[in-house]
């Protein structure tokens, strides 16, 4: 049996644990409401960037442009989350447990 040299394995994994930060906090995905109303940007660590409203944008009452912007918001967050669980899926490689299943 060879031996494991559980230090040197775990500095690598916590590197790579900042390197992929870093990344993800380059990173950015675009969400917008169904009519195209609003849109934002997230970076890959959750924090949204921007958020931008049509210029040609409408609502009838407050409510609505509130569904919208929450629209466009959820929408960006889900497709962070998307890339923050892929990265997980690309770290956790070779280890007994897959990190990609916590997000």
């Amino acid at each position: 049996m060879f031996p494991i040299n559980i230090e040197g394995l775990l500095q690598r994994f916590k590197e790579e644990l900042f390197r992929s930060a870093e990344e993800l906090r380059r990173q950015q995905v675009t969400g917008s409401d169904p009519q195209g109303q609003v849109t934002v940007v997230v970076n890959g660590m959750l924090e949204v960037q921007a958020v931008r409203l049509s210029p040609n944008a409408y609502w009838p009452d407050r409510q609505s442009a509130e569904k919208c912007i929450l629209a466009s918001i959820q929408n960006a967050l889900a497709g962070s989350r998307q890339m923050i669980k892929a990265r997980a899926k690309e770290i956790s490689k070779g280890l007994p447990l897959d990190l990609s299943d916590l997000f």
